[in-house]
C-alpha cells in the first residue's frame, strides 16, 4: 500500500502442542461400522473395553471389524484403545497434579506400575519426566 514490492517480514511461532477436539477427532471414513467403532473406542478407552467390546457395537464379526478397521484407521483395534488410553494419561499428566495411581485408576490401567512400564516403553520416558517436560 506504501507503493513498495517487498512483503511485510513474516513472523513464525512455535507451536507448544496441538489439541484434538474429539468432535473433529474420527477422520471421514465412509465404512458406518467402522466410524462406529472408532467412536466407541475414543468414548470408553478407558473403561477396559476390550476388541471383543468393540465388535460387539460395530454389529460386526471381529475378525470383519478388526480387517475393515485396520484398512481405515491403518492401526489394529486395540492399538486404537492403547492410543486413547495413553492419550488421556498424557492429558491427566500435564493438567493435573493427579498422583500416578490415580490416573492409572482413572485410564484402565488398574496398577501406576503396569502404567510406568506401558508409558516408558511406548513414550521413551516415565511419567514423572514426562509431567516435569510438559510443565516447562
Amino acid at each position: 500500500m506504501d507503493g513498495s514490492d517487498d512483503p511485510p517480514p513474516k513472523t513464525f511461532v512455535d507451536a507448544v502442542q496441538l489439541e484434538t477436539r474429539q468432535s473433529s477427532d474420527v477422520t471421514a471414513i465412509g465404512d458406518p461400522e467402522v466410524a462406529a467403532a472408532g467412536r466407541f473406542i475414543r468414548m470408553n478407552a478407558c473403561q477396559g473395553i476390550s476388541v471383543d467390546d468393540v465388535a460387539v457395537v460395530s454389529r460386526l464379526s471381529r475378525r470383519q471389524l478388526e480387517c475393515r478397521f485396520r484398512d481405515s484407521f491403518g492401526s489394529s483395534i486395540y492399538d486404537e484403545i492403547s492410543r486413547m488410553r495413553l492419550l488421556r494419561v498424557k492429558t491427566l499428566l500435564r493438567e493435573t497434579g493427579l498422583p500416578l495411581a490415580e490416573i492409572a485408576n482413572r485410564t484402565g490401567y488398574g496398577y501406576p506400575e503396569y502404567l510406568g512400564a506401558v508409558f516408558r516403553m511406548t513414550e521413551g520416558l516415565t511419567p514423572n519426566e514426562f509431567r516435569h517436560a510438559a510443565v516447562k
